[in-house]
């Protein structure tokens, strides 16, 4: 997931983008997303990325692609605390 978005628990986000040959995102669909609510600020925070350019016998190239972006599943909460003896 992008920095600065709070997750918990297992969150996918599947995204369709077209990325130029200065290697700006052009295009940017929504496949899957686990997370709706946060869908507008996983596409604002893609939008501002930029690649390094694809390229072919040295030139870039403007590519398509699938972006697959998911957090970690929360990790269980820790049980009660037993003393020793």
């Amino acid at each position: 997931m992008p920095s600065g978005l709070s997750v918990s628990g297992d969150q996918n986000v599947n995204l369709s983008l077209k990325v130029d040959t200065d290697g700006a995102v052009t295009s940017l669909t929504v496949l899957n997303s686990t997370d709706p609510a946060r869908e507008s600020l996983i596409v604002n925070a893609v939008n501002q990325w930029r690649f390094s350019p694809a390229t072919q016998n040295g030139q870039p190239l403007a590519v398509e692609g699938i972006l697959d972006l998911s957090s970690p599943p929360a990790a269980p909460a820790p049980g009660p605390s037993v003393p020793v003896r």
